[in-house]
């Protein structure tokens, strides 16, 4: 959590001893409450009994070219341009795009979270937090 709030004020061009009105947080920082405040220079430290409302949206699609070019040939630029447009779907683990279905083995998402409450998402492996 330190160091995502670390980042979120480099990001926003904050010096690391500037201080945070309030930050609230989903996850399990039990004991931990004053050392993160303290290091991070929170004013008001809230923790979140239920998990704020985020959205996950696919931002793009990279492809297996290896495994895709030699199976799909000539229909790699189509596949390719439909993901481009963002003219695809993904249902029950394969990619739906150009006429075309790709087994999972052939694609990854890329997936980013957002939060459109008031404040700003910080994402963090264990925990959900929101710089208000």
């Amino acid at each position: 959590m330190i160091g995502a709030l670390r980042g979120y004020k480099t990001d926003n061009g904050l010096a690391l001893n500037e201080p945070l009105s309030a930050v609230a947080v989903y996850g399990d920082i039990d004991g931990f409450e004053s050392a993160v405040a303290g290091a991070m220079h929170i004013e008001q430290l809230e923790r979140l009994d239920d998990p704020p409302a985020l959205s996950t949206d696919i931002v793009g699609v990279d492809l297996d070219y290896a495994t895709v070019g030699p199976e799909y040939g000539s229909k790699v630029g189509d596949i390719d341009a439909a993901i481009d447009a963002g003219e695809f779907a993904v249902s029950n683990g394969k990619l739906h795009v150009a006429d075309e279905v790709l087994d999972s083995d052939l694609f990854e998402l890329r997936e980013e979270r957002t939060y459109a409450g008031e404040g700003d998402f910080v994402e963090t492996d264990s925990a959900v937090v929101i710089v208000r």
